[in-house]
């Protein structure tokens, strides 16, 4: 397919036990910031690129994530991350299905569609359903170190983009939650149903 109609054709793709540094310094700057700018011009397609490609089956497991802070020399980590795709391709919708356990023993599912992608990558459609189980907010490793909030959230969520709209429909609840410097832990449970469109 290639030689005779330009098609490039993978059946399968595997990336096996991948490791991920992401590096905030002092500055509170990451060391992925600046990634966009840098390969805008090697990430534009060339004359030459075959104008199909598609990967029957995309997988990658065992992956890991560490989230680095310099000033506070604080290091998260997401373990166990798990991706598996179907039918890739930059003209079609593709099924996705991802896991990973994060910080504090929680996890992470989500699954759905994604795609055809667009030159403006934030208006490609998506439709996503996702469950996050005690995922400690203090642990999370984006946010800053010093931060006053605390406690243990679950998500229940489903988000459907089409483009040009994303509706989300969520719900939340934060348990042990402390959302003020030197609060004590709220015994009871906050709950909060979210449904909005943008």
């Amino acid at each position: 397919a290639l030689i005779f109609s330009r098609k490039l054709n993978v059946r399968s793709f595997l990336i096996h036990a991948p490791k991920l540094n992401l590096v905030q310094n002092a500055q509170g700057q990451w060391n992925y910031s600046t990634l966009a700018n840098s390969t805008s011009a090697a990430s534009a397609p060339s004359a030459g690129a075959p104008p199909g490609f598609t990967v029957g089956k995309f997988t990658l497991d065992d992956g890991d994530v560490a989230i680095r802070h310099l000033a506070s020399g604080k290091t998260t980590e997401y373990t166990k991350l798990s991706l598996e795709a179907s039918g890739v391709s930059l003209t079609s919708s593709i099924p996705y299905q991802f896991s990973a356990s994060v910080p504090g023993g929680g996890t992470v599912d989500m699954k759905g569609t994604f795609g055809p992608v667009v030159q403006q990558f934030e208006l490609t459609p998506m439709n996503s359903a996702f469950n996050v189980k005690n995922f400690d907010v203090a642990a999370t490793g984006f946010s800053d170190p010093g931060s006053p909030l605390k406690g243990l959230l679950d998500v229940s969520a489903n988000l459907k983009s089409d483009g040009a709209r994303t509706d989300v429909d969520a719900s939340i609840t934060g348990n042990k939650m402390c959302l003020a410097a030197g609060c004590m832990p709220s015994q009871k449970p906050i709950a909060i149903h979210l449904n909005a469109s943008y």
